[in-house]
């Protein structure tokens, strides 16, 4: 979301929702946001591959609220590679789950995750909260057996 770094038109009319989506075998920008705010709610991610980059990318005057998703890594795939520094400052990540390759699945702070493994750091608070959501937020363990029934061609959300 956003076209370039050049401040231009994108700045205050990118108020952009996603939720209750599968990224499955997507290798990078799920999504890649500059100068919007982008709510990213109950999607479920399912990242493997050699030429995987990244899931959400920070950009440029970016304010993006990461909420109760489920990533599913393959191997080689940490926490901390998830989100991704392309000129952004903040993000507010909450209730997020990780299951990795090689163990169980947990909660995980992506931020912090982010934080520790890369420099500059990422503030953990992008400055808003969306207030405008569809039905109830599901607990991340949730999410991938409700997108799993729900998402794709021909299926809606009760």
């Amino acid at each position: 979301m956003g076209s370039s770094n050049t401040v231009g038109p994108d700045v205050g009319r990118l108020n952009v929702t996603l939720h209750h989506n599968l990224f499955d075998g997507v290798r990078q920008r799920l999504p890649r946001v500059r100068f919007g705010q982008v709510d990213v709610y109950n999607n479920h991610y399912r990242l493997a591959g050699d030429g995987f980059a990244y899931a959400i990318g920070i950009g440029v005057r970016s304010a993006v609220h990461v909420e109760r998703n489920a990533f599913t890594l393959g191997a080689g795939i940490t926490a901390a590679d998830l989100p991704y520094d392309w000129g952004g400052t903040a993000v507010t990540t909450r209730g997020n789950v990780v299951d990795p390759a090689d163990g169980p699945a947990r909660p995980v702070d992506l931020a912090g995750a982010y934080n520790a493994a890369h420099d500059p750091d990422l503030a953990p608070d992008a400055g808003w909260t969306p207030t405008l959501r569809h039905g109830p937020v599901l607990p991340a363990v949730a999410v991938p057996y409700v997108v799993g029934a729900f998402a794709g061609a021909d299926r809606l959300l009760p």
